[in-house]
């Protein structure tokens, strides 16, 4: 599933709405402590039970009728909706955890970019991030001549990533727009 709701960029002001484990990066060049200049920073970050915040949230919503496990799972105690355990704790698909701290609304961020640095915002799904490196999600970047090249690259190469190790692959999806 791809989970970004919304990316919106006027000018140089990025802003960005988005739910469970897709990650938006800024991709920034002419970085002097960088062997090659190129940094890739996080815009966002992820929306799981392993995050404090997000824990804190989840656990003065759900008023201990729910706890989060050890690996970081919200178990329900509730005989309807145990086998629901989850580890987002933003979803638009999971309107039945909604009185246990699991919620629809996005995590919005705001950043204004800097037009001397910034070169490309990346959005990409756990998919790509949990099999690719971010070295190599900047090798494709400075390889490629084209967004849609980058793009298609990325998931191609997170997908071969991801079968290679554990035989199966996640959703793999990249949006990436040159600025």
């Amino acid at each position: 599933m791809f989970v970004p709701l919304c990316c919106l960029i006027l000018g140089f002001d990025f802003s960005v709405c988005s739910y469970r484990s897709s990650l938006e990066f800024c991709c920034r060049c002419n970085q002097p402590d960088a062997e090659d200049g190129l940094v890739l920073n996080y815009i966002s970050r992820r929306h799981t039970l392993r995050l404090e915040a997000e824990r804190s949230r989840v656990k003065a919503h759900n008023l201990n009728r729910a706890i989060v496990t050890e690996d970081f799972y919200l178990a329900v105690n509730d005989p309807m909706l145990k086998s629901h355990q989850v580890q987002v704790s933003r979803s638009l698909g999971h309107k039945q955890l909604e009185p246990y701290g699991i919620t629809w609304e996005p995590d919005t961020l705001v950043r204004t970019l800097d037009p001397e640095q910034v070169f490309a915002i990346v959005v990409l799904s756990d998919g790509v991030t949990d099999s690719l490196r971010r070295a190599a999600i900047l090798d494709v970047l400075a390889s490629t001549t084209t967004a849609d090249e980058a793009a298609s690259q990325l998931v191609k190469d997170s997908h071969a990533e991801s079968v290679a190790v554990v035989s199966k692959s996640d959703d793999c999806t990249a949006v990436v727009v040159c600025l």
